[in-house]
């Protein structure tokens, strides 16, 4: 509803003219800005320093309080963080002066520690809303001072609990005053609990965040994951949800957007070279997990796999499997987790001759399942392959193994040598036509120089007579 019609209703229900039960509910306003119009005097009778008060203690605290929790409802989480003001800091919201920024949209960050239903007003329960929560929420300059936001809204995948460990929300809400509540401490003297003072935030919901690495100038790509997640981690299985192991869940979401804030370039200046395959896939590599390592190699399967909740909120809402078989290890794959396309490819189950080069963290040995099928229990077959998260990949000249090159050599040498022996048979069979060719024409030109053969005679020769007497001549 808008403001005047909410303070004719509450105007009628404090004289008596309308009871609570009839407050009309808040509509979705026409203007989408979320920055508040809260009457001015319903904050100027806000009271810091106490907690916060009911309809008999202080109308108008209550009144600007129930509008919070209802101005808030109305807008996405998105429409209140473009409207944050990230300047008011926790500093700010708890010094002198804070009375200035009442009412501002302002962000908070951090760990939670504490997520705890609360009470809810007889206006609040008559809009509709039947529950609150108290996140107290620890950033990482206030370590030892919360902020204490209050939620209409669980946020996703959390549920209450007193003692929360190793979840990060983020929010964006109203601050409403400087909240006295009671600790955990308990004064010696008194043995009453010890009262602390806490901005309050009022919000809609929350989301669950990764902590943000350190941001320092040397800051480089290798990992400064905590070392319980690394140690939680569970080889030879799949990758385990928040409910399974909720450490491996913060560690693999938190490589995927590590793995994000560096170039390709970058991670690969900082890869370890000398963890091959079979130093991720044997005994000790434990040892290795976290570590960025280089993968290169056939590329046979790209696949689409979603992401989760974390990662969604982080604004990463697309991962992939690559599956890609050095060519040292041509039947074992490596698979790698990338939350870029590699320019140019397309998902796709049977991929052929791409080859790809990538470095990433090594986070796991991975137990996937293959297309082959059990004989016996006719489910399929599992194996194991190391499991690398990076970024992208990019798109490289074909490799070839040193089998590869002998078997390309062979199969040259066989052909080539195949050739030179039949060369070899055709050359003798030529020089031995020319060679007999040769021989005819020199045995022709020495019979031809020869001297004409001797014919004996075959008759007796012919002998003349000759006169006995002289002649008379």
């Amino acid at each position: 509803m808008s403001i005047a019609g909410w303070m004719v209703a509450t105007a009628l229900s404090s004289i008596g003219y309308a009871d609570e039960s009839q407050t009309p509910k808040t509509e979705q306003p026409s203007d989408p800005d979320p920055r508040m119009d809260c009457p001015k005097e319903w904050l100027d009778s806000i009271q810091d320093d106490s907690g916060v008060m009911g309809a008999k203690d202080n109308r108008n605290e209550y009144l600007a309080y129930d509008y919070f929790v209802q101005r808030a409802r109305q807008f996405s989480l998105d429409d209140l963080a473009k409207r944050s003001r990230k300047e008011l800091t926790y500093r700010r919201l708890f010094e002198e002066g804070r009375g200035q920024y009442r009412g501002e949209i302002v962000h908070v960050e951090g760990k939670l520690k504490r997520l705890t239903s609360i009470g809810i007003t007889k206006l609040l329960e008559n809009a509709g809303i039947k529950k609150l929560y108290e996140a107290w929420i620890f950033g990482a300059a206030s370590v030892s001072d919360p902020t204490c936001v209050i939620l209409s809204e669980l946020p996703a995948g959390l549920e209450p609990g007193e003692d929360i460990r190793n979840v990060w929300i983020t929010c964006d809400g109203y601050f409403f005053k400087r909240y006295a509540y009671e600790s955990a401490e308990v004064d010696e003297k008194t043995k009453k609990p010890v009262k602390r003072l806490a901005p309050l935030i009022i919000a809609r919901t929350a989301r669950e965040i990764l902590p943000e690495p350190s941001q320092s100038p040397e800051q480089t790509p290798r990992m400064d994951c905590p070392s319980g997640w690394l140690d939680s981690i569970l080889d030879d299985s799949g990758v385990m949800g928040a409910k399974e192991n909720r450490n491996e869940y913060l560690a693999y979401s938190y490589f995927v957007q590590r793995a994000r804030q560096f170039s390709p370039e970058e991670l690969a200046t900082h890869t370890r070279k000398e963890l091959t395959f079979r130093r991720l896939f044997d005994e000790g590599r434990g040892e290795y997990r976290g570590e960025i390592v280089h993968v290169q190699g056939r590329l046979k399967r790209l696949t689409w796999i979603g992401s989760n909740k974390l990662l969604e909120n982080a604004g990463i809402k697309n991962l992939y499997e690559a599956w890609i078989f050095d060519a040292a290890y041509f039947s074992n794959p490596t698979c790698v987790i990338l939350s870029e396309l590699p320019p140019g490819l397309e998902p796709g189950e049977d991929i052929r001759n791409v080859w790809v080069s990538c470095d990433g963290y090594f986070f796991k040995r991975y137990l996937y399942e293959t297309p082959e099928v059990n004989a016996k229990t006719k489910s399929p077959v599992k194996r194991l392959a190391p499991l690398v998260i990076g970024r992208t990949a990019t798109v490289i000249q074909p490799e070839v193994s040193e089998a590869e090159k002998q078997s390309d050599l062979w199969s040259y040498f066989v052909p080539v040598l195949i050739a030179f022996a039949f060369g070899m048979i055709a050359l003798a069979l030529v020089l031995h036509r020319w060679f007999m060719s040769g021989d005819r024409k020199a045995y022709a030109v020495l019979q031809n120089a020869k001297q004409t053969e001797f014919i004996a005679p075959t008759e007796s020769p012919t002998y003349r007579d000759y006169p006995q007497e002289p002649s008379a001549n």
